[in-house]
């Protein structure tokens, strides 16, 4: 029993065969017919040499492109980089800026604040100095000693 891939191949076979014996039987060729399919080969050799030097062009132009996009990619990757890189230094001045104003407020806070220690320590020692010269049960002692400390707290 013969297979059916095994049936094909004895088709193909047979057919080569025929074909063959139609090639030998045949007539031969003119000269001009033997030039004119020589010369019909060197120009389909031609073309398709000059048909791959295409394809071989084109390969190159489309990993061309496909370098250049990649290329174009990475720089605009940069350029947003750049860009940020930009923002976050003007971001750090800015806070260097206000870091050093915050240090300026900061030293005028603690000289006020050292004066009016100042001033309420004078304060103290003429309240001090003042109730020995005035006597506990005079008017004058509550009246002196209120402007003293009207004197210090209007001062801050």
């Amino acid at each position: 029993m013969v297979h059916s891939s095994g049936n094909s191949d004895v088709n193909v076979v047979v057919s080569f065969r025929r074909e063959l014996d139609k090639i030998r039987g045949a007539p031969k060729q003119s000269l001009n017919e033997q030039k004119n399919d020589h010369l019909t080969v060197q120009w389909l050799s031609t073309a398709v040499g000059e048909l791959r030097a295409e394809l071989a062009e084109l390969s190159a132009t489309c990993n061309s492109s496909a370098e250049l996009q990649q290329t174009q990619e990475i720089s605009s990757g940069l350029d947003l980089l750049r860009g940020d890189v930009a923002s976050f230094r003007r971001d750090l001045e800015e806070l260097r800026a206000e870091q050093q104003q915050t240090v300026v407020t900061l030293g005028q806070l603690k000289q006020d604040v050292e004066s009016s220690i100042e001033n309420g320590q004078k304060a103290m020692a003429m309240a001090v100095s003042a109730k020995s010269e005035v006597s506990p049960f005079s008017s004058y002692y509550y009246i002196y000693y209120f402007s003293i400390y009207y004197h210090i707290f209007s001062s801050t």
